[in-house]
């Protein structure tokens, strides 16, 4: 009943909780402005008809469920997928992406597999009890996106670079972001000094064909750093060079402390262990987009892992090694350009600056932002 009351709310569109495109003139004192509206629920908007396809487990069983935004008559009865107690198969996964890829623009299908399943997938896991407790505090979720396109800044007029949306957030510790942005695989090709990173166009996934050729993708990720004029991660590994003699482990458990010390969703002095997991999930989901797990990705690449510094050093072409599909540096391993990072909590007060590491090229091609969570935080506009 939750996942069909989920459904039926989104696709709604006399839902108090959905947003709807036509209302977006509307003054903010109107009731029917998207401002008072949930965004989350809003599936693809400006799009006429979408098939949403839903994988979720129930004890053995996996069932299946299409629904069409925009007339909630059209859900289909839930049908037995297959019994089993495994996954659906990556193969099919990446059928229904191709499906997305190669139908005609006004139809739409995705999948989704839902958090009732014991599925790998790349959908982020959700603190439900958390957030609905922020909210009763009032809290408030903020959308982090991002603006922007491939290319220097006269390339992209009158468009602009690559920037965060806002990039400056004055926040409690009550409130929430939903990091989250989409872009475009088809951009004119630029590369060198104007762009960095791929997949190349045409993809292949897994092998260099096509990576002599400028890309034409956007991707985007957050990597903390210690202040907005800086360019460079912040540590996130807390050893170096003289630590030879640490084993995997230890480095592995050096490098979470450091990680978490640093982050605004783990506070040590309240927070359990169980927080500090989901804190790293998100700092690191935030960082490498999920590459590494993502199961549509791992289905279309075959399952190949990440290149490692020494193959990508191994590559005589630089562009190459820099557009190689298999370069998780570059954020290259992410097949398509929206991406989910899940709800950022904020437990710690303090100043969090943050960048993205793919869009970096020169100082005045910063992809940058800030957090700040805490009573004395606030944003000034200046006008001019």
């Amino acid at each position: 009943n939750v996942l069909n009351a989920w459904f039926l709310d989104a696709v709604d569109p006399g839902s108090a909780h959905m947003v709807d495109s036509r209302n977006n003139s509307k003054s903010r004192t109107d009731p029917n402005t998207p401002l008072h509206q949930n965004p989350y629920i809003y599936i693809n908007p400006g799009e006429s008809i979408i098939w949403r396809i839903c994988f979720f487990r129930l004890n053995a069983v996996f069932f299946i469920i299409f629904c069409v935004k925009g007339d909630s008559s059209t859900f289909k009865t839930a049908v037995t997928f297959f019994p089993s107690s495994r996954c659906p198969p990556p193969i099919l996964k990446a059928a229904i992406w191709v499906l997305d890829i190669l139908l005609i623009p006004e139809v739409r299908f995705s999948y989704q597999v839902c958090s009732f399943s014991a599925c790998s997938a790349d959908t982020p896991k959700v603190d439900a009890v958390q957030m609905k407790a922020n909210l009763a505090a009032g809290g408030k979720i903020y959308n982090v996106n991002v603006r922007g396109k491939r290319g220097n800044i006269v390339q992209v007029y009158p468009s602009v670079e690559y920037d965060f949306v806002p990039n400056m957030l004055a926040l409690s510790n009550s409130d929430m972001i939903h990091f989250q942005w989409t872009g475009s695989d088809y951009n004119p090709r630029r590369g060198c000094n104007d762009a960095t990173g791929g997949p190349p166009d045409a993809n292949t996934f897994s092998t260099d064909a096509n990576a002599n050729q400028n890309p034409r993708a956007d991707r985007s990720n957050v990597v903390l750093t210690s202040h907005m004029g800086n360019n460079v991660p912040l540590d996130y590994l807390g050893y170096d060079h003289t630590n030879a003699d640490l084993t995997f482990n230890a480095k592995k458990a050096i490098a979470n402390k450091t990680i978490l010390s640093n982050a605004p969703c783990y506070n040590s002095a309240t927070d359990s262990a169980t927080t500090a997991q989901d804190c790293l999930h998100t700092i690191m989901r935030l960082a490498y987009l999920n590459q590494q797990s993502d199961s549509g990705s791992l289905a279309f690449r075959a399952g190949k892992p990440c290149l490692t510094q020494t193959q990508l050093d191994a590559i005589n072409n630089e562009d190459v090694a820099d557009f190689h599909p298999l370069n998780c540096a570059k954020m290259n391993a992410k097949p398509f350009p929206y991406f989910d990072g899940g709800i950022l909590f904020l437990r710690k007060y303090g100043w969090f600056p943050f960048f993205s590491s793919r869009n970096n090229n020169f100082s005045n091609r910063q992809n940058i932002g800030i957090i700040c969570v805490g009573p004395q935080c606030k944003v000034f506009v200046f006008r001019y």
